[in-house]
């Protein structure tokens, strides 16, 4: 083999999948012998994508986002990793760069980087994570839950720096937590140690959570929630 030539073992979707809590150091250049490495941070929503490209450093290099339609169909990943691609390209990197792509979902993801159920979105896991591994084959991949990766961003490069325990409220659509214990993110059964947006504060609530259940706290001080809570006042 050429010296310097990108090689890795391919799993069935082209690249190394990881689960969330098996993530693993990127190779170096010299393992490689690949001029320049990156790594692509991506926030998965309802409407959108919002992504990162980071040395592996942890410095954002550049940023973009891109409005997705459901991500269930093929269709909707190609918007996803062509809105990858363009904004690689666009700043002077390729796909082969890539050693190491995150997505962050809001929903639990369990040990082995399997999701649990989505409640505010149309998420095909299965089917993005493979056409991503095809756009990128030299990276490594995995899912994590959006609560959980801001907790570890915010330990590594934040305001947790040096802090070994701490718990990070995320809120937006919905309501998350991450959960650090002793240096280590506290991931729970299926991987919904997090979940304290679907804690239940209203047993006698009438209206239905995204979750299916009722009262959760999700419902009162989430975005969507202090919403509907303000154009029910205005009645």
């Amino acid at each position: 083999m050429p010296s310097g030539e990108k090689t890795r073992d391919v799993g069935p979707y082209g690249p190394n999948i990881v689960p969330t809590n098996g993530l693993r150091a990127a190779e170096t250049p010299a393992e490689k012998g690949a001029p320049m490495e990156v790594a692509l941070g991506v926030d998965v929503g309802g409407t959108s994508i919002k992504a990162g490209v980071f040395s592996t450093e942890g410095e954002i290099l550049a940023e973009r986002s891109v409005r997705t339609p459901a991500l269930d169909n093929e269709a909707a990943y190609a918007v996803v990793t062509e809105g990858l691609t363009g904004l690689l390209s666009d700043n002077g990197f390729a796909s082969d760069d890539v050693v190491a792509l995150g997505l962050d979902v809001p929903a639990p993801v369990d040990s082995e980087g399997r999701l649990g159920f989505v409640p505010n979105m149309t998420l095909d896991g299965d089917g993005l994570r493979g056409v991503i591994g095809l756009a990128f084959p030299f990276a490594t991949i995995a899912f994590v839950n959006d609560a959980n990766a801001a907790a570890l961003g915010e330990m590594w490069a934040g305001a947790a720096a040096g802090v070994r325990d701490c718990v990070m409220l995320v809120l937006g659509t919905g309501v998350g937590a991450g959960v650090i214990v002793g240096g280590r993110l506290v991931a729970g059964a299926f991987g919904a140690g997090g979940e304290a947006g679907h804690i239940t504060v209203n047993p006698d609530e009438t209206r239905v959570c995204g979750c299916g259940r009722r009262g959760c706290l999700e419902q009162y001080a989430s975005a969507k929630g202090i919403v509907h809570r303000y154009l029910q006042e205005c009645e």
